[in-house]
């Protein structure tokens, strides 16, 4: 009878590895960061606070034609210049001057902030009160 008891328990064990296995080995694609119907991407001017919201594909076009337009013509290229482009390579439609940074949105007040500061830090809407 030890003999059995030992042999249902392996069947068991293998068993729920099988499972396991066969729930967790599923070959799923990965999602990718920016999937074509996520929302808007919204950049900011840094300039004259103007807000622009552009599709995913929109977007890595205005990024293709920015990071074409940045490296040169021959030669090598240095790293600094295959750094890939960011909402900052772009330029303003309406003052045609200053970068665009990539930009959130306060629901609360209407208004757009930079995601991330000159300093590094976390942007925030300006008129909502500083968490404690």
């Amino acid at each position: 009878m030890k003999k059995g008891k030992t042999i249902s328990y392996a069947v068991i064990v293998t068993a729920f590895a099988a499972a396991f296995v066969a729930a967790f080995s599923r070959n799923r694609t990965p999602e990718p960061a920016l999937a074509p119907n996520a929302r808007p991407i919204v950049c900011l001017c840094t300039q004259c606070n103007h807000h622009l919201e552009m599709s995913y594909a929109d977007y890595t076009a205005a990024i293709g034609q920015a990071e074409s337009a940045s490296k040169p013509s021959g030669g090598r290229v240095s790293v600094e210049q295959t750094s890939g482009a960011t909402p900052s390579a772009l330029k303003c439609p309406s003052c045609g001057a200053g970068p665009m940074v990539s930009a959130g949105h306060c629901d609360r007040h209407d208004v757009y902030y930079p995601n991330r500061k000159p300093d590094g830090s976390v942007g925030r809407c300006p008129q909502c009160p500083v968490p404690s």
